[in-house]
């Protein structure tokens, strides 16, 4: 099959009914939806410095890192014990189907994720919550914030992508829990005196388009140089042992 017809035929078996983990998928979204919930009303009435801005941004950053991936089976049954990741690379490696295309593949899904979790999750805060006047933002600034979010998404999403690529089960866990401490250690380095959606939104009244523009590029650059190392390291891996 042509590169493209290889891409297109594991794209759509990520997304069918069995892959794509649509119950998983839901309740993370349904999950984040609630956290923020409560956790914008928490932001309007923090007037001073506030021991709730920890919180805040732990979940902000951990939660819309995760924004890449749909939550399938293979996220959900001990993934570490089975290494199903490396299953599931072994076999597509035995189908006519090159290393690039599976890369390829893996990131095409991992953008629509990116910008349909998001496109969802903030379309119901905008509806159910008062994030506009919280921030004192107006509706274009809200959908810069939102496209800000998408390149955050991009940026981190694309390491947990790297790590399920290249390593097995066990060796996965490890770096995604320090992925998590390493975000835990910069949030409180950032302190009491703000919350990420403060940075943001200053940063987008000040500069506009520019910080939007510039997450998303800096995600793309990522994902090309990144994909790159990927296909080198899944020609390279063995995955029958």
């Amino acid at each position: 099959m042509t590169n493209w017809q290889g891409i297109k035929f594991l794209v759509k078996r990520e997304f069918s009914y069995r892959n794509a983990g649509y119950v998983g998928t839901t309740l993370f979204l349904v999950a984040c939806f609630l956290m923020f919930l409560v956790m914008i009303p928490i932001e309007s009435y923090a007037k001073r410095p506030s021991i709730a801005y920890f919180p805040v941004n732990v979940i902000s950053v951990t939660y819309l890192s995760l924004m890449g991936f749909g939550f399938k089976n293979s996220y959900m049954k001990n993934y570490w014990k089975t290494d199903a990741f490396r299953k599931e690379l072994s076999w597509l490696k035995l189908m006519p189907i090159s290393s690039s295309q599976i890369v390829k593949s893996k990131f095409m899904k991992f953008i629509i994720h990116v910008f349909a979790l998001n496109t969802i999750l903030f379309s119901l805060l905008y509806i159910f919550t008062d994030m506009i006047s919280t921030y004192d933002i107006t509706t274009m600034q809200y959908v810069q914030m939102v496209l800000t979010v998408m390149g955050y998404s991009m940026v981190t999403g694309t390491l947990y992508l790297w790590f399920e690529m290249s390593l097995s089960g066990k060796m996965y866990l490890v770096m995604s829990f320090a992925v998590g401490i390493v975000a835990v250690i910069l949030v409180a380095l950032l302190g009491m005196q703000q919350s990420v959606w403060d940075l943001v939104t200053t940063g987008i009244k000040t500069y506009s388009w520019i910080i939007p523009t510039a997450f998303i590029v800096l995600g793309i650059c990522i994902m090309l140089g990144v994909g790159k190392v990927m296909e080198k390291s899944l020609n390279k891996r063995d995955l029958y042992v």
